[in-house]
């Protein structure tokens, strides 16, 4: 790497919420990375399970930055990474704790980030925990008429069919590598995705900066899928987070296209399905997120309330 000169540093980000047990094998993983240039930082987004000091017993050398409210997943990590913004690093690599990590990922990423100045974010092949060799996500792609988002690979068995680096539309926030100057230029997470669509829209936003999205086969973690807390909420924030990214993102025969097909026609469906059904909720939570849009309903929210639910804890 770098024809002998010293590895470039790497602020690890981990972000947290009440995931404790999974958080210390995370770290337990970062702690066997064969990477030694870094600095590991704990966001704990207001975790009510002792988290933090947990951290703090098992693993001294690592930094805990203590949120006083849950800031979501674009929150949290733009916390961290502030803190790890004048301490040298030339990569983030933004972990969630409910990763594993294979202990030569972190100088595989480097090594792909090193050879392809061109790239801006870079992802690993990652499998679901537990599962063998089941794949869980090499690289995304957006189907800009509908505004969805396909995780390539998810549920295949791994045959040896995704081994070559490449490019795609995005790569998945629960681990990524991020070149810290193209971070500075092209901005934080957006925090008003909360969660759900914050990585697409930042790795979108690389692109039209001129810097790629880069899969490093070779790279390896394992998820723990489905391990969020936030089901109360879920549903709400992947209606209104997908109309928000393509309001940010898309170009206006997309955004007309997707108008069309989502937000007139699959929307209204789901809702009536939804009444026929008696689940008078999930027609509510369908109509909140669409009515966000519109200046309805943005203070009396699923989000909402827990955000102040959190913030009323601090």
């Amino acid at each position: 790497m770098r024809d002998g000169r010293a590895e470039p540093r790497v602020a690890i980000v981990v972000l947290t919420w009440n995931g404790r047990e999974d958080l210390l094998e995370c770290l337990h993983s970062v702690g066997r990375l064969d990477y030694r240039n870094v600095e590991t930082v704990v966001v704990d987004n207001a975790s009510t399970d002792g988290t933090a000091g947990a951290v703090r017993a098992r693993f001294p050398s690592a930094t805990v930055v203590s949120n006083r409210a849950n800031l979501g997943y674009a929150g949290g990590n733009n916390a961290g990474m502030r803190f790890c913004a004048d301490r040298g690093a030339e990569f983030y690599f933004l972990l969630n704790n409910d990763i594993v990590l294979d202990p030569g990922c972190l100088r595989e990423l480097v090594a792909v980030a090193e050879r392809h100045p061109e790239g801006g974010m870079f992802g690993p092949k990652t499998y679901r925990y537990g599962l063998g060799r089941v794949l869980d996500f090499v690289g995304g792609v957006i189907e800009w008429n509908s505004g969805e988002t396909r995780n390539i690979g998810c549920g295949e068995a791994d045959t040896g069919q995704y081994e070559e680096v490449r490019a795609f539309d995005f790569m998945n926030g629960h681990a990524l590598l991020v070149r810290k100057s193209v971070a500075d230029r092209i901005g934080p997470l957006d925090e008003e995705y909360f969660i759900y669509n914050e990585e697409t829209d930042w790795c979108v936003r690389a692109r039209k900066a001129g810097f790629t999205s880069i899969y490093a086969p070779r790279a390896l973690v394992w998820h723990k899928v489905s391990r969020s807390p936030l089901s109360m909420v879920r549903d709400y924030l992947l209606v209104r987070n997908r109309i928000l990214f393509m309001r940010k993102n898309a170009s206006r025969r997309q955004f007309a296209r997707f108008l069309l097909r989502f937000c007139l026609i699959r929307l209204p469906r789901s809702a009536a399905g939804c009444a026929l059904r008696g689940d008078w909720a999930g027609a509510a939570v369908i109509a909140k997120a669409a009515g966000w849009h519109l200046g309805m309903w943005r203070r009396n929210n699923p989000l909402t309330a827990l955000r102040e639910r959190e913030a009323s804890r601090g």
